[in-house]
């Protein structure tokens, strides 16, 4: 009778173990979807959002293409310059091929930008571009370094072997 009491105390011993460990894990998930909750705006926020977005709206169709002329003279030129931009980058995008990417399969891409970002170290694949730039900066900056390299070397042993003691 004991035994059966021992072993009947020892299982409900391991329930309320149990049961405790699932009311922990219930209750880190809970305070986790509390944050969650709290992080995620508000309705108001969302409706002051909308009716924002409704006014730069309104701003940018009062603003359309019939009322340019409307605008300051920087910001034409800005806008200029800019479809320019655009114009020189499909061109060169289109003479190298690479109007053909976008038939390539997400998961090529994917790799490819993966692959690139290794090559340069990089963490953040949306400062690819600038960090490639950067790259191209350095690498077309070498032979000039070579070259004061070489000056100062050939200026130095020159120096050098003329202030050496004959033997």
């Amino acid at each position: 009778v004991e035994m059966r009491a021992a072993d009947a105390a020892m299982a409900s011993a391991k329930e309320v173990a149990e049961e405790q460990r699932k009311n922990e894990v219930l209750a880190e998930e809970n305070a986790s979807l509390i944050l969650e909750l709290e992080s995620r705006p508000q309705l108001r926020d969302l409706q002051a959002a909308q009716r924002q977005i409704e006014m730069l709206e309104r701003k940018v169709s009062s603003l359309g293409d019939g009322n340019k002329e409307n605008l300051p003279q920087d910001v034409k030129r800005q806008m200029t310059r800019a479809a320019s931009a655009k114009i020189r980058k499909d061109r060169k995008l289109f003479q190298l091929g690479l109007h053909k990417v976008q038939n390539l399969p997400h998961s090529v891409l994917v790799e490819i930008v993966q692959d690139a970002c290794l090559k340069v170290e990089l963490g953040d694949p949306t400062s690819l571009s600038q960090s490639l730039a950067k790259l191209l900066r350095i690498v077309a900056a070498v032979p000039r370094m070579e070259r004061f390299v070489g000056a100062v070397c050939e200026i130095t042993l020159r120096t050098g072997s003329a202030s050496r003691p004959r033997t």
